[in-house]
């Protein structure tokens, strides 16, 4: 995910980006964090839970992992914006292509 969105930031020429790819960037980015601080957090809660064993520890790691899966399904949806307007066509004579609207 990390490598996903640096790779985006730098070899992409801001100038040539549309608007629904700069909102895609931004939302990877903005998603990324999130999913970073929630993966440590779940750690944390996990191992404080194995170690202590405290009400309650358990449940917010669970919440934590609920949050890591949600902003990595969210991540990969930006997929839409990078792509929109975008097809993967096939044609016995040229075979697999991509275009434009």
């Amino acid at each position: 995910m990390l490598l996903c969105y640096v790779i985006n930031i730098n070899c992409r020429r801001s100038d040539s980006l549309t608007k629904l790819e700069e909102k895609s960037i931004r939302f990877k980015g903005y998603l990324c964090l999130i999913n970073i601080f929630s993966f440590s957090l779940a750690g944390y809660f996990f191992l404080r839970h194995n170690s202590y064993c405290e009400p309650g520890i358990y449940s917010l790691f669970a919440l934590f992992e609920y949050i890591v899966v949600l902003t990595n399904m969210g991540f990969h949806m930006t997929a839409y914006w990078d792509f929109h307007g975008r097809w993967i066509s096939f044609s016995w004579s040229t075979g697999l292509y991509f275009s434009q609207n």
